[in-house]
């Protein structure tokens, strides 16, 4: 209060002394002009368009008198219980329509159970419900086309939230770490499943892709612990790094033919993941894809298929035995390590593909058998690392 009856003597003593200037000279317009612009360095235009923070019925708002519009703002205790924002308020006999949530506005509100927003919201700043400790549930607009980053990030009480029928992007990590959430619908017109999405989220069970998603991005469902089975549309062409890792109880998993672009360890450390189909078509099995999958016994590699990354099946101790397609060049370094049972090698081609030293386990090289072409076998016998095979069939 003390700042603004400050700012207003100014004002007042700079238009006393712009008025004498005035009727004191006559001068051309130009000294007209540059008492005007003084005046303008005074008195900041934002003056008359903003309204410091107010708090009606327990809800803070940053008002701007110009657009007649409020946003929800943070307040330093937070808030707590149920809380239905309203779509308008009053100040000042001033009606303002409520259309915004600011960033972080209810972030840390370690009380706060559960909002309501109305259909007048049309944005929504980062983390504006991160780190709520006891919010249950949060009803959006349904007009909403957008979410930002971490909105529900860090709200490990959180079970039930609609998202909106018009949604059509979604910022990183909005569910991250949300722990009691165990089921989800995806809106028809999302296009991605952003980075880290439903990251930790330890119970969650359910979730419907829609047919209009096309990306599954970085770390969208690791750690998703009771994620037992997902059905990936046939619109997905793109798996991203470590998008499944450590979904310790999904069991199988089909991938659509369009899903050619698949990332590094994927589907590394589904400690329980016993089948998988890869997409026809697929040239390139990343690297540490299905590292550390123990119970995964077998695997159908296709045709097409050109390399498989450096530690793809490492880990992978309940595999049997595996054919390696003729169209395969190159297998990179620990592919197949530490495969404790994989004692029997399949090679289609009568080139052998490019291996390294640790792409097999010395258990897979002393006690496995290398089935080859009969037509092959001075080429594997002289190749460096394919030698080291003691045991040896033809077809």
């Amino acid at each position: 209060m003390k700042n603004r009856i400050l700012l207003l003597v100014a004002c007042l003593s700079a238009c006393t002394a712009a008025s004498a200037q005035l009727h004191s000279t006559t001068t051309s317009n130009d000294t007209t002009h540059n008492v005007v612009e003084k005046l303008k360095t005074i008195v900041p235009r934002s003056f008359s368009q903003k309204k410091a923070a107010v708090e009606i019925d327990g809800i803070a708002y940053s008002l701007n008198a110009k657009k007649q519009t409020a946003t929800v703002v943070a307040r330093a205790e937070g808030y707590a219980d149920s809380l239905v924002v309203p779509n308008k308020v009053t100040s000042d006999s001033v009606t303002y329509y409520v259309e915004e949530i600011a960033q972080a506005a209810f972030k840390g509100s370690s009380e706060l159970t559960s909002v309501t927003l109305p259909s007048s919201i049309t944005k929504i700043g980062a983390e504006a419900f991160s780190d709520c400790a006891s919010l249950v549930s949060v009803t959006l607009p349904k007009t909403l086309e957008t979410l930002p980053n971490a909105l529900f990030a860090d709200c490990p009480s959180l079970t039930a939230v609609t998202l909106p029928t018009r949604l059509k992007k979604c910022g990183t990590a909005i569910f991250r770490a949300c722990t009691s959430l165990e089921e989800i619908t995806l809106p028809q017109g999302m296009a991605t499943i952003p980075s880290n999405t439903f990251y930790d989220c330890a119970k969650l069970q359910r979730v419907t892709i829609p047919n209009s998603v096309k990306k599954i991005d970085n770390g969208a469902f690791a750690n998703c612990h009771a994620l037992q089975s997902i059905t990936i549309p046939p619109s997905v062409k793109t798996i991203g790094n470590n998008a499944f890792r450590s979904c310790a109880v999904l069991d199988s998993i089909i991938l659509p033919n369009a899903a050619q672009d698949l990332g590094s360890g994927a589907f590394q450390g589904c400690s329980n993941l016993r089948t998988i189909k890869l997409p026809a078509g697929l040239k390139e099995i990343p690297s540490d894809f299905l590292a550390d999958c123990p119970e995964l016994t077998a695997i159908t590699l296709p045709n097409s298929l050109k390399s498989i990354g450096s530690g793809a099946f490492r880990g992978c101790a309940g595999l049997t035995e595996i054919t390696i397609p003729v169209s395969v060049k190159n297998i990179g370094s620990n592919a197949f390590d530490a495969c404790a049972s994989l004692q029997r090698v399949e090679v289609r081609s009568a080139t052998p593909p490019s291996i390294s030293a640790s792409t097999f386990s010395k258990f897979t090289q002393k006690e496995g058998t290398l089935v080859i072409k009969s037509t092959a076998e001075n080429a594997f016998l002289l190749d460096k690392q394919w030698k080291k095979f003691l045991n040896t069939e033809f077809f």
